[in-house]
């Protein structure tokens, strides 16, 4: 999951919003947040690839250690989808911190 969150986390939040939009206010709200946090994740990827990518280029690829720090993204979305589904179960509404509102 890790590795594809950035790239593909989107997909299964994405899914359950369409299918579930119309019927549940609660289901609509949680699959939001998490689309909106998925979608988060892969733009901060997306930024920190081409920033480490000029970086390395600068530095004549000294700069490539930084292409370890692009699973940081994925990895506190991971920590907050699993924090947010136990929420979610809980009957909670919970909002992930520093998270975009692309989708309501």
């Amino acid at each position: 999951y890790v590795i594809g969150a950035g790239f593909l986390g989107w997909l299964g939040p994405l899914i359950i919003f369409l299918v579930y939009k119309d019927r549940n206010r609660f289901v609509r709200y949680n699959a939001a947040e998490a689309l909106n946090a998925a979608i988060a994740t892969l733009i901060v990827e997306i930024a920190l690839a081409i920033v480490f990518t000029i970086i390395t280029v600068i530095t004549l690829g000294f700069g490539s250690v930084l292409f370890a720090l692009i699973g940081v993204p994925a990895l506190v979305h991971v920590v907050f989808a699993i924090i947010g589904a136990v929420k979610a179960y809980q009957g909670e509404w919970w909002n992930y911190p520093v998270n975009i509102r692309l989708v309501k």
